[in-house]
């Protein structure tokens, strides 16, 4: 499974009362499809899915893009509201909604011309796999970076507001032999960049994990803003929208679309 954030900064967290409306700073490393270019046609649809909840209630939305240890950093210390992309399993202490934003699953990538298989981490060992720093990777392949990281023969670390595709350009410059993330994002990268003919994704048949907007439990809002997130969400899905927002990104709703909408080859 593939776990990451997306923070939420609130400027106005000493407002007074619900009629007041709150500034809201949302902030991470790009992750297309769920948050891509701020400011542009597709910013990505867990932003259209925030920017729908929060301003619709008369909150102001901004959204950034910053290196994604920097964002939790943030978060961690009460300075940021909380994040957008994370897991209960991975940040128990956080408010979640009920509903997830997405379904979640890690696959491997490699050059198109690479014969390389998966059964078992062991299958690493002969390549450099290229990680992001500070993302959590699940219970198969976590250990084996921890124990690996110091040995850059295994293990690259990259960080930077766009680590994925960093790692795409160590993966076609030969410096690394795999990489690894979601599977959805995996393929939107492949998509945007033409990159279909140049590399091969490779299934790890790992089990989806729900992601969310988790919330910090020092802001005084945090129940609320998850409370307006899943009224949002069940309108959205209720009415069509939802399906109309995820089509804009080549997708489908993630409770009806199980395993990830985007094919993966092995």
């Amino acid at each position: 499974m593939m776990l990451r954030y997306l923070t939420v900064g609130l400027v106005a967290v000493g407002l007074a009362g619900p009629a007041q409306a709150d500034e809201i700073t949302l902030a991470a490393d790009a992750w297309c499809p769920y948050n891509c270019a701020p400011g542009s046609e597709r910013p990505g649809y867990m932003v259209e899915i925030a920017t729908q909840a929060f301003e619709s209630a008369g909150h102001k939305l901004i959204y950034k893009t910053i290196p994604w240890a920097r964002a939790l950093a943030e978060a961690e210390a009460g300075r940021l509201a909380g994040v957008f992309g994370a897991s209960p399993d991975e940040a128990p202490g956080l408010v979640y909604p009920k509903l997830p934003l997405a379904q979640s699953r890690s696959v491997l990538l490699v050059r198109a011309g690479d014969s390389f298989t998966w059964t078992s981490v062991k299958s690493l060992e002969p390549h450099a796999l290229g990680i992001i720093l500070d993302y959590t990777y699940g219970a198969v392949l976590d250990p084996y970076i921890k124990a690996n990281l110091k040995n850059t023969n295994r293990i690259q670390v990259m960080g930077g507001d766009e680590p994925l595709k960093g790692n795409l350009r160590k993966l076609l410059a030969g410096r690394i032999g795999v990489t690894v993330d979601d599977a959805a994002v995996m393929a939107y990268e492949i998509a945007d960049q033409k990159l279909a003919d140049s590399v091969r994704m490779v299934d790890m048949s790992d089990a989806a994990n729900p992601l969310y907007i988790g919330f910090a439990p020092k802001l005084p809002q945090a129940a609320a803003y998850a409370k307006r997130l899943d009224e949002t969400v069940a309108r959205l899905r209720a009415s069509g929208d939802l399906e109309k927002i995820l089509a804009r990104y080549g997708l489908r709703d993630w409770e009806s679309a199980k395993p990830a909408s985007h094919p993966v080859g092995s």
